[in-house]
């Protein structure tokens, strides 16, 4: 059996044809922290989890687990939102 050569798909949303309307889970991620089990069991409301991140820092906006933007978060009305700053590179 031969191997069929498979088309590249280019960065024009043009040649992505159908795939240009798969929907994607995107996540803003704030900061991280790493707490242990015991510390997060005692979690409750009104606890403060301290982020690796500095007020006005962006926030990373995620597909899967690669960062494919950065943003600023924003209200929009009553919800909040992220403004896009900077698209990460191809």
């Amino acid at each position: 059996m031969v191997a069929e050569k498979l088309p590249v798909l280019g960065s024009n949303e043009h040649e992505l044809g159908s795939l240009s309307e798969a929907p994607l889970q995107v996540t803003v991620r704030l900061g991280t922290v790493q707490v242990p089990l015991g510390e997060l069991l005692k979690v409750r409301a009104g606890s403060v989890l301290v982020l690796d991140r500095q007020v006005g820092e962006p926030a990373e906006i995620m597909v899967g687990d690669r960062v494919v933007a950065l943003g600023q978060v924003v209200m929009v009305e009553d919800q909040l939102g992220v403004r896009v700053t900077e698209v990460a590179g191809r």
